[in-house]
């Protein structure tokens, strides 16, 4: 054994620990996930680093094996095979829902390519900025920089969900090339193209995915921005819209497609105030 290989023990801990942060991921709560690689460096003789990076590699287990994996940990390639035996040994061991293949009746996959896709709902909305005449107004604090964080999180979840759905599809429609093309754009090279995830259907052609996800119910309104509306006008035979909806639950979506005004009510929300 080299000296920078894992003992059986230490693999145990870590995957253990790796899938206590998937199952507060999937329920939407938050974790630090620096604090847990110090606390695991207490227990395994190793470095919050060396942690990490295996950690990435638990990550690429799940993703070959077919499973959700943890966002923020993108999968690293190159492990043990002990390191692959210990992630099986623990998903066979475990009765839960929330760490076994996502199952179809709650990503809504299904053998056919189109199974997936639930019809939107009739009164999708974006926010409504008017306001009602006989408005209360209430004096409250917020703390804007924990709900930016918050909802900055929820958007990420939803993207890591939507980016591992659309590489099971490629997979289980025979197009494994595809699959490993699939790029998670707004991770890898950043916001603003009015896109998250450049993916592709069965011929080959992109589709170029944005994500809006909440915790609230199909009929939750979501914020899109002039960029995205702009870009869904731009290019409306790749544009993808995936609504992602009661995430912390249990994830369910649909899909819509430019031009937008025709599943949902675009009102404006936010005003660019520019000094006279």
């Amino acid at each position: 054994m080299g000296a920078n290989d894992w003992t059986d023990e230490e693999n145990d801990l870590l995957v253990a620990d790796y899938f206590e942060m998937l199952k507060l991921e999937l329920q939407g709560q938050s974790f630090n996930k620096a604090a847990r690689q110090r606390s695991l460096a207490r227990s395994i003789p190793r470095s919050e680093k060396a942690i990490g990076r295996k950690q990435q590699n638990v990550s690429a287990v799940l993703e070959a094996l077919g499973h959700l994996w943890n966002t923020g940990l993108s999968p690293a390639k190159h492990y043990q095979k002990s390191l692959k035996d210990t992630v099986q040994r623990h998903l066979d061991a475990q009765q839960q829902v929330d760490f076994l293949p996502a199952p179809e009746t709650r990503l809504e996959l299904d053998e056919e390519v189109e199974g997936y896709i639930a019809p939107p709902p009739s009164r999708a909305t974006t926010i409504e900025l008017t306001k009602p005449r006989s408005t209360v107004r209430r004096a409250q604090k917020l703390d804007y920089a924990e709900r930016d964080a918050s909802n900055r999180e929820l958007g990420q979840q939803g993207e890591a969900y939507v980016f591992q759905l659309e590489k099971r599809r490629l997979k289980a429609a025979g197009r494994p090339d595809l699959a490993e093309k699939v790029c998670w754009v707004s991770q890898e090279e950043g916001d603003g193209l009015g896109y998250d995830i450049r993916s592709y259907e069965l011929d080959g052609s992109e589709r170029l995915i944005e994500v809006k996800t909440t915790n609230g119910n199909r009929e939750t309104p979501f914020y899109l921005s002039e960029n995205e509306l702009r870009f869904s006008k731009d290019e409306p035979e790749r544009f993808v819209l995936v609504r992602v909806y009661n995430f912390s639950e249990g994830p369910s979506f649909f899909e819509l497609r430019s031009p937008l005004e025709q599943g949902v009510s675009l009102k404006p929300a936010v005003y660019k105030a520019v000094p006279k």
